[in-house]
């Protein structure tokens, strides 16, 4: 039996007749983002006995991956702020000291900040936030320290998803805390925010410091600018 499981989190088996012997193969629709990948050996998709300890096991591994960004002390504060304290927390969280002038830094902090939000608007748990900004943190990444294509962390996102829907898989990307319909969703929400802008992020990343960030001191100067324009407005008033 040939059996097709598709990292968007949907099984199905194809036709005993199919003749094909020892078939692995990966499909990428990069319009859909979805990821088939073909396995002919029918041994390993046998539900294996059960054992407590095993399960045990992989409960653990899921909330080490879950908390490898944030600890779960962090996701719950962040739980009962507001947008403003949410922007604060990931601010102190990343040091972000010059968001202000910084486009890297604010592109960043927007980053999490709206990945945040979508997760808790889904209602995701503190454990699947804490999964899903780990698996966002993952991708970034990938992109900035490894400089990975958009077609090899496409192909990483797929290996995340492996084995969620499926019971006692061997096939595991550590985020089986997700159901099948959250998979979907995160995959069409990644497809929308960090893959269509893809090239954008790399620029932010991969160029030099200083085209980036509009200095201090120039800052400081406007600043004082408008300090000595208020005082004169001040005197001219008494």
């Amino acid at each position: 039996m040939l059996c097709v499981t598709i990292f968007s989190c949907v099984a199905i088996n194809l036709d005993d007749k199919v003749l094909v012997e020892k078939l692995r193969r990966i499909i990428y629709s990069a319009g859909n983002y979805i990821v088939l990948k073909l396995v002919s050996d029918p041994e390993s998709i046998k539900k294996k006995p059960y054992k407590k300890q095993d399960e045990d096991k992989i409960n653990k591994d899921e909330e080490a991956m879950a908390w490898r960004f944030l600890s779960l002390a962090e996701v719950s504060i962040m739980l009962e702020q507001d947008v403003a304290g949410v922007e604060k927390s990931l601010e102190d969280f990343l040091n972000l000291k010059h968001r202000l002038t910084s486009l890297k830094e604010a592109a960043l902090l927007d980053y999490y900040v709206s990945g945040f939000w979508w997760a808790k608007g889904l209602e995701f748990s503190s454990l699947q936030i804490g999964g899903f900004l780990t698996l966002l943190n993952l991708l970034l990444d990938n992109l900035e320290t490894y400089h990975m294509t958009l077609e090899e962390n496409i192909q990483e996102l797929a290996s995340t998803m492996a084995g969620i829907g499926l019971s006692n898989s061997e096939i595991s990307g550590g985020f089986e805390f997700f159901t099948v319909d959250q998979a979907k969703a995160i995959i069409n929400y990644v497809k929308s925010s960090l893959f269509q802008h893809y090239t954008l992020y790399e620029y932010l990343f991969h160029s030099p410091r200083e085209e980036l960030v509009i200095g201090d001191e120039e800052c400081e100067e406007e600043e004082e600018e408008e300090e000595e324009e208020e005082e004169e407005d001040r005197h001219a008033e008494t």
